[in-house]
């Protein structure tokens, strides 16, 4: 969601301007990822690590067949297939939401 919206995650341009972190959390939830169970009454962008900015970028190679280690699926680290199964879902709900408009 961070990664596609980028523009939604622009400090200098958030109308907001006070809820990017627990010290002063929106009085609703502004982000939902469903499929993983996070509602969040602040910012996501904070959220963002240098670890899951190299999960995402590894994520076009693993759906193009390229795993980060020798070997197939069950070779990779368990963190590795977890967190694909997460961004490939974030991916489809996305795409799904796009093409419905």
């Amino acid at each position: 969601m961070v990664a596609r919206d980028r523009e939604r995650f622009n400090c200098q341009a958030c109308r907001f301007h006070r809820h990017c972190d627990d010290s002063n959390p929106a009085g609703y939830p502004m982000f939902a990822i469903p499929e993983i169970g996070l509602e969040s009454r602040t910012c996501l962008l904070p959220m963002v690590t240098d670890f899951s900015r190299q999960l995402l970028k590894s994520y076009g190679h693993y759906k193009n067949g390229l795993l980060p280690l020798a070997g197939g699926m069950l070779d990779q680290p368990a963190i590795f297939g977890e967190a694909m199964e997460v961004i490939d879902a974030q991916v489809n709900r996305l795409n799904r939401e796009e093409r419905e408009g």
